[in-house]
């Protein structure tokens, strides 16, 4: 028979994946931790996650529920939590059996609910009527409810059940949170037991592989749409308790005795006869038998893993991902990264080299690589995506340069926090291979539409599955995720301000002008640099060759230095405008332009209105001043990287693949004699012959955007 069994890592969960493989039942484990053993299959799946649930559960025959919150401790700490589980999940593990036809659904209750029960006379068995206001404690009512919804589906669905209502189980795996083991940890360590109320509070102990094994009994056709108890034969007192530990140890043991707890079950008399006589089952292992075994296991623990015998909730409750969930959360980012950083290619407004690319990849992938690692925490597919479109918006922006690093990193940083635990490795592979062979493809001058093809397969297989791992504690969930979400949008905030000053197109700070009309059948070619002799009569002549106009953007320093190539230029009828300094973007102040302004009247003759701020670099400063002295902003869409050293048919070739009308192509010249541009100047013919063939103009940019290049006077 194929069964699943949600919870099965936990304490009995456990004990009852062992039973039913030894009865020769298919087994698959629904847990957000690893299985104890190999030989299952695992899905790492929430019991809130119902398409998980679904997929979990198809073809089962038997479906076995214990993922719950099980203490009552973290019932009390996190109430809304616990109700979701205990009975939002229950319902949504009935509606994944409904879907997929599952013939039996065994719910694991608790005998808790007879605190619930109405006093009556002798024990309880499972025909006893229950009390709402002697419920008592959120655990209880959060079981009875689960019975209820349980019940309520075979009702109105037909959907077959078992209902188990479990003694207090003790044995080898139990959670160190539980009494025993609390109690076995604080003998050992020589310090006095704590004893809630005055001990005499009874439970009757159920061995735990006996437990398990009435869920193989329970398979069978006379345990459907019934309810049993599992309770143990024998009483014991927490007094008693406290001795027998004292027994087993072979040394006394003291106890300090404490206020009780509000709500706590304070024990009854059950009957699990109905389980004897119907099922065939009767526990048989004496409490102290079965107490010896878990001391011997618990010291066998100790021995083997030198760790405290009691951990905190925070390790506790944190699962850590297995093996294969890691490797696939490893693929998908890293798949995910590359294909996402190429994008940079297609949507910058200059050309990105492959090394920028590169190293933006490869930062991502090893951020993606470190959180894999880790143990996940639960952060909203939503919140990923849109901190991972605003990082590759804020790159397609970026020029290339170091900020590639940081939004690697950034970018790593959200695709690692949505790193999927399903999705096979080999495909995820297979989907980063494809995104990396599109990224050569763009390169190589093919149509971005590789990329985007490979960049959404990828896509659609990680962030389609399960986001992180999440824990079972909802507050420290809430915590963690307001950490994440406030350093991604602190990072998101830094960069952003760092791209919008750094880049040549946003105009956050300011208006910048980057573009004129796309209606019009005219461009504008701009240069900068160093204008020699040599370069500008290479530059002039082409330019009259064409009957094209162009823009040279001057240093004031360097025109005051020698003003006969700036003189040149307005002689020739092409348009003279500013340059800033190199570090005016962080100190524009206004006087200073006006001193500039002045520099190019007294040594030109002109006033020029258009301000070009070095590598685009700008800031809310520089805006403001330039405003004051109504110059107008001016960046490119198109341009060639300063230094290049390709071809001059490449650099053509590239300049004219990304132009459109109304674009501002912008041209560096060498700044030193050392530099190397030739290229560029080498190009310019085959760009205006490009354009040309286009049916485009090259103006000056004062034609191509309607406002006048100079001032009457500074």
């Amino acid at each position: 028979m194929r069964t699943v069994v949600t919870g099965g890592t936990g304490f009995i969960g456990s004990h009852v994946v062992d039973k039913l493989l030894a009865a020769g039942h298919q087994v698959t484990v629904v847990d957000l931790r690893a299985p104890h053993r190999s030989d299952v299959d695992h899905h790492a799946v929430d019991i809130s996650d119902l398409d998980g649930l679904v997929r979990a559960t198809a073809g089962a025959d038997a479906v076995f529920h214990l993922a719950a919150f099980a203490d009552v401790n973290d019932v009390t700490a996190d109430p809304v939590g616990a109700t979701e589980a205990n009975v939002l999940g229950t319902m949504k593990v009935w509606e994944a059996c409904r879907r997929n036809g599952v013939k039996r659904a065994i719910l694991a209750s608790t005998v808790w609910v007879y605190g619930g029960a109405a006093v009556g006379e002798g024990p309880l068995d499972e025909t006893a009527s229950f009390s709402l206001k002697r419920a008592g404690h959120l655990y209880t009512s959060s079981k009875l409810a689960a019975e209820l919804v349980v019940q309520s589906c075979h009702t109105l669905y037909g959907q077959e059940f078992t209902i188990l209502r479990y003694g207090i189980p003790y044995g080898p795996r139990m959670r160190p949170s539980l009494v025993i083991p609390k109690f076995v940890s604080m003998a050992l360590k020589g310090e006095p037991i704590t004893i809630h109320g005055d001990g005499s509070q009874h439970r009757n102990y159920v061995y735990v592989e006996e437990l398990a094994q009435a869920h193989v009994l329970a398979l069978g056709d006379e345990g459907a749409n019934e309810v049993f108890n599992l309770e143990g034969t024998e009483r014991v007192t927490i007094r008693s308790l406290v001795h027998s530990i004292g027994d087993v140890l072979g040394a006394p043991v003291n106890a300090a005795y404490l206020e009780g707890r509000a709500g706590d079950y304070e024990g009854a008399t059950i009957s699990a006869d109905k389980a004897d006589r119907v099922l065939g089952w009767k526990p048989a292992v004496p409490f102290s038998e079965g107490l010896r075994r878990y001391v011997d296991w618990h010291l066998a623990e100790e021995a083997r893993e030198p760790v405290p015998a009691v951990r905190t909730r925070r390790s506790q409750w944190r699962p850590r991902a297995s093996a294969e969930q890691r490797s696939s959360a490893i693929f998908a980012g890293i798949g995910l990264s590359v294909a996402a950083v190429p994008a940079l290619s297609v949507a910058a407004t200059a050309p990105v080299g492959s090394r920028a690319v590169a190293g933006a990849a490869t930062v991502a992938a090893c951020v993606v690589w470190w959180l894999a690692r880790r143990s996940a925490t639960r952060v909203p597919v939503a919140a990923t995506v849109a901190a991972g479109a605003a990082t590759v918006w804020l790159v397609a922006q970026a020029a290339p340069r170091m900020e590639f690093v940081a939004l690697g990193l950034l970018l790593g940083l959200t695709l690692g926090s949505a790193s999927p635990r399903e999705v096979p490795p080999t495909w995820l592979g297979a989907g980063g291979a494809l995104g990396i062979g599109a990224l050569a493809l763009a390169h190589l001058g093919a149509t971005p539409v590789f990329y985007w093809v490979a960049a959404l397969l990828v896509a659609v297989g990680g962030l389609g599955t399960n986001a992180a791992v999440p824990t079972k504690n909802r507050r420290r969930d809430r915590i963690a995720f307001l950490r994440w979400a406030g350093s991604v949008a602190v990072a998101t905030a830094v960069l952003g301000s760092w791209v919008e000053a750094t880049s040549a197109t946003a105009s956050w700070f300011g208006p910048v002008t980057d573009h004129g009309s796309r209606h019009s059948g005219q461009v504008a070619i701009t240069f900068d640099g160093t204008l020699t002799a040599q370069t500008a009569t290479a530059i002039f002549d082409t330019l009259q060759a064409f009957g094209a106009k162009a823009t040279i953007y001057a240093p004031a320093r360097a025109v005051l230095a020698d003003p006969a190539p700036a003189r040149r230029v307005v002689d020739r009828g092409d348009l003279l405008a500013e340059e800033g300094s190199r570090y005016s973007w962080i100190d524009p102040r206004r006087g200073q332009l006006a001193r500039l302004q002045q520099t190019f009247q007294s040594t030109v003759g002109v006033c020029p209105t258009y301000f070009h701020p070095p590598g685009g670099r700008h800031s809310p400063l520089v805006a403001r001043a330039a405003h004051s002295r109504d110059m107008k902003l001016v960046t490119w869409d198109v341009s060639v990287p300063r230094g290049s050293n390709a071809a001059a048919a490449s650099i053509a070739r590239d300049v004219l693949r990304r132009t459109k009308p109304g674009s501002i192509i912008f041209l560096p010249l060498p700044r030193t004699p050392a530099d190397d541009g030739a290229g560029v100047v080498a190009a310019l013919p085959d760009i205006l012959r490009g354009l040309r063939a286009r049916h485009l103009v090259a103006v000056r940019l004062d034609d191509l955007l309607g406002a006048p290049g100079y001032a009457e006077s500074c």
